[in-house]
Parts: C-alpha cells; sequence; structure tokens
C-alpha cells in the first residue's frame, strides 16, 4: 500500500502533524551520535535533513516520495538565540590541560622555585639574625674543644633602696588666687602698685574717688550729733520728771539710727581704697586712671607664689596606695635639669566617673618664684620604699629553657647555672630581683649567648667584694615606673 504524503497545511489552521525543519532537527538531537569534536575545527551540529531519514521512518514522519512541504514561518521579530552555541559546546567538552600553555606552567615552576629558595634562605640565616646557635652562624662558628671555659663578664648583686612611684601628669596651680575688683562702683583715681610687683597683705593698691561718700559721712556724723543731744535732753527731763518715757525712747532710737548711718557712710569709704588681702604678686592691669568701673569689675588679680600646688591625677587602680603625707618629684619642662619635691596633703573624696582616676593635690616649695600657675608637670608618687631590695643590672636577664619565664646565668664553682627569676622594678639599667638571686650572688651581664645550663667559664674582670654598705636611709632613691601588664 503506497504511503501518502501529507497535505500542505493550511495558514489559517495549525498543522496536525510536525513539519520537517530546523525545530524537528533540534527535537532529534539527542537521538544522534556524538561527533568527534576539535580544537580549531569547525563541525557542523548535524549534516543536515536528509542524512536522517531512517530517523524519520522510525518516528513516522515520510521522507522518500514525498515533496517536501514548505517550512513554517516564524513571526517577525528578535531571533531565539541558541542556548548551546556550539562553540560554547565544543569548549566544553575541550580536556582542561589544553587551556594551560606551556608559558604560564613555565612562570609558575619559577616562581615556586624562587619562593622555596627564598625560604631555606630566611631558614637558615634566622639563627644568625637572632644571635642564636644553628644555622649558618653555628656552622660558621669554629668548634671550641670540649671542656674549655667560655669568657663571660659578671656582676654582683647588691642591695639598694627601691621605691615604688606612680607616674602621672599634672599642672601647677596658685596657692591663693583673687581678682581685685571694687564692691561699689567709683571712679579710678590712682593705683598703687606697679604691674608685677610682690606686695604685702594690707597694701593699699587701688584708689577710687570718696567726694560722694566722705559728703555722706559728714551728713551722718552730724545726724549723729543732733540725735545725741535729743537724747542728753529727753534724759534729763525725764530725771527731773518734766518729760516722758515716750520721749526718751523715740530719743533713743533716733540715736541708733544715726549711729548705724555713720558706720555705713564709714564702710562705704573704706570700699573705695582696695587692699590687697594676702602677701602676694599683683598681675596685668587693662584700666587706666580716670575709667569709672561698675562693682565687681576685675581691675587686676593677687596670685600667691609660694608655696605653689600641683593638682595630679591616678588610676583608680592605686586608689589604696594614695595616702596623705606622701612625696611627689616634679618635673616641669620649662626646667629639664632642676628636681622639684612636693608633699601630698589633700584626696579627693570622689574618683572621676569619665576618667576613672583619683585626683590628688600637693605643695611644693617655691621661695624663688619659679615655678607659675597653669605649667605642665610630670608626677611621680611614691607609694612604697623598700631598704633592701636586691638590685642586678639589667643586661644580665635572658629567657628561661621554657621562653615563658625570665632567667639568670648565676656562677657558681667556674660554672654558669641558669636560675629562674622575677623581676621587680626596673630603674636605670637595673632591676630588682625579688626571687631567685641573693645579694652578693655573681650573675653574668656579658657572653650569655654561647652558654648552657652547667656550662664551664672563665670570669672576666670580676668585681671586687663590696666594702661596708652605707645606711640604707643615705643610699639613693630609685625612681621607677609600675610595669605595665598587658
Amino acid at each position: 500500500m503506497a504511503r501518502r504524503c501529507p497535505r500542505e497545511p493550511s495558514r489559517n489552521r495549525p498543522p496536525t502533524l510536525p513539519v520537517r525543519g530546523s525545530g524537528l532537527n533540534r527535537r532529534l538531537r539527542h537521538r544522534l551520535p556524538p561527533l568527534p569534536l576539535r580544537r580549531n575545527v569547525a563541525h557542523p551540529r548535524h549534516p543536515g535533513n536528509t542524512s536522517h531519514h531512517h530517523l524519520l521512518e522510525r518516528v513516522g514522519m515520510p521522507s522518500a516520495g514525498c515533496p517536501t512541504p514548505p517550512a513554517r514561518r516564524r513571526p517577525r521579530g528578535r531571533r531565539r538565540r541558541d542556548p548551546f552555541p556550539p562553540d560554547a559546546v565544543a569548549q566544553q567538552r575541550l580536556p582542561r590541560e589544553d587551556f594551560m600553555t606551556v608559558s604560564t606552567v613555565r612562570r609558575s615552576a619559577l616562581v615556586l622555585f624562587f619562593l622555596v629558595l627564598a625560604a631555606a634562605s630566611v631558614w637558615w640565616m634566622q639563627p644568625a639574625f637572632l644571635g642564636l646557635p644553628g644555622g649558618a652562624a653555628e656552622t660558621a662558628r669554629p668548634a671550641r674543644p670540649a671542656g674549655q671555659a667560655l669568657p663571660v663578664e659578671v656582676a654582683r648583686a647588691a642591695r639598694e633602696r627601691v621605691a615604688d612611684q606612680v607616674d602621672a601628669i599634672g599642672t601647677l596651680a596658685a596657692n591663693e588666687q583673687v581678682n581685685i575688683a571694687p564692691e561699689v562702683a567709683g571712679r579710678i583715681v590712682a593705683f598703687h602698685f606697679r604691674e608685677g610687683q610682690r606686695v604685702e597683705a594690707g597694701a593699699k593698691l587701688v584708689e577710687l574717688d570718696a567726694t560722694i561718700a566722705n559728703a555722706e559721712l559728714r551728713q551722718a556724723e552730724a545726724n549723729l550729733s543732733l540725735a545725741q543731744d535729743v537724747f542728753d535732753r529727753s534724759q534729763t527731763l525725764v530725771q527731773r520728771g518734766a518729760g516722758t518715757q515716750v520721749a526718751l525712747e523715740q530719743a533713743t532710737a533716733q540715736l541708733a539710727v544715726a549711729r548705724a548711718n555713720v558706720a555705713a557712710a564709714e564702710s562705704k569709704l573704706r570700699q573705695l581704697t582696695l587692699t590687697a588681702p594676702f602677701s602676694g604678686v599683683v598681675g596685668l592691669r587693662s584700666i587706666s586712671v580716670g575709667n569709672i568701673v561698675p562693682a565687681g569689675q576685675a581691675i587686676t588679680t593677687l596670685t600667691q607664689l609660694d608655696p605653689i600646688k600641683l593638682d595630679f591625677s591616678i588610676p583608680e587602680l592605686f586608689i589604696g596606695a594614695a595616702t596623705a603625707g606622701q612625696t611627689v618629684d616634679v618635673r616641669v619642662d620649662a626646667f629639664p635639669d632642676q628636681r622639684y619635691r612636693g608633699e601630698v596633703y589633700a584626696i579627693d573624696p570622689v574618683i572621676d566617673a569619665a576618667g576613672r582616676a583619683l585626683r590628688l593635690r600637693a605643695t611644693i616649695a617655691n621661695a624663688d618664684g619659679a615655678l607659675r600657675p597653669g605649667l605642665f608637670a610630670r608626677v611621680s608618687l611614691t607609694t612604697a620604699v623598700r631598704e633592701d631590695a636586691v638590685v642586678i643590672p639589667e643586661a644580665a636577664l635572658v629567657a628561661s629553657a621554657s621562653g615563658r619565664d625570665l632567667a639568670v646565668y648565676v656562677v657558681r664553682d667556674g660554672r654558669a647555672v641558669m636560675t629562674t627569676v622575677t623581676a621587680g622594678r626596673r630603674f636605670d639599667g637595673k632591676v630588682e630581683v625579688t626571687r631567685g638571686v641573693a645579694a652578693g650572688d655573681m650573675v653574668v651581664i656579658a657572653g650569655q649567648i654561647r652558654l648552657r645550663d652547667g656550662a664551664a667559664v672563665n670570669v672576666i674582670d670580676a668585681p671586687r667584694p663590696p666594702a661596708a654598705e652605707p645606711p640604707a636611709s643615705a643610699g639613693p632613691t630609685a625612681s621607677v615606673r609600675p610595669e605595665r601588664r598587658p
């Protein structure tokens, strides 16, 4: 029976069977055998519609003897892009090693070689940089015969006076300071001082116009004289029985008022003359004679410089160590070669919540007036003193075998014995030792790098035994700082 060819689909209704075209080939692409792909060779995705007639026959599509129906037209517009272009599929099927070129491999190999060479050089030279045995430093060092003593320098542990001090920053302030200002308004008629002059307490400084005040005083004195006469007559009349008691009482009251008016006039007159309330140095003035000043306006200042105050703060951690009567060592940048000593006399009862600090106030003798209020000061507060502390040179400290503690080499019977120590305060190239070393022990201060625990040593320039120690009170005070722990 002859196979009938499908009719050409009408444009008015959709076709009942799929037509031959690129869309059918895409639906049948997964049934096609894979084609070998090579780099830089263009291969067609499929050979065409006529090379797979046997596949079309399997799915019931006509092939031979039938005219090829016209392909359906796609609606005009942007063409649909193939999600899997031939180039992308070909690249996905390429082996991974083909993407790396020979130049990239060579560069990677060279970079890796130089990195390994640099790491080996650093490892080889590290002992020489750190001064430790091993590596190139150990190879370059000539071998020392077994049993030969190593030359070292030693120092003897001694007892010294060590003071615990807390470092702080403070500001100098005047012991007393006041503004010279009138209590009443008036016109300046005279100055009785020179700017910067030292004056004593009670000295006359400024004089205001007292013309009106003197007139008011004379008027008050006249009223007082009249009131006194009225009182005397009233009292005489009462004694004779000619006067009344009421008149006497009125005269008594008028006399008291007159006396009060005189006292007020005298006080106002005294207010027109400004005097120094205490001894000190007069400051600068910006008002001249003839100016009218209101009540309360400052004309100049009076400052007392001896003694001078020092205000400073310490962390709240040392609140238990701060007490009144402790000494402070003070330095100012204006006089770097001078050292001043003061004494704490007041401690603020309240901790500053913003800075978590305790405010202290001390006084410093300032007879020559060199220190001025407002100067920046570096303060060292002495909190504790140890008269017989064991002190060694700071150069004697080395790391222990574990690397976590400090140690020193103590020379005993010609051998260096590593001893773990506990360090205290450090000052002037010295360190206080609270455990591990006793006074009189000889510790190695040079040549420790080549030493091992128990190694034989040859002491060079051994110090002589110390003479009789002076009294502890006569020893110097070591100014030290508290160690900051992380």
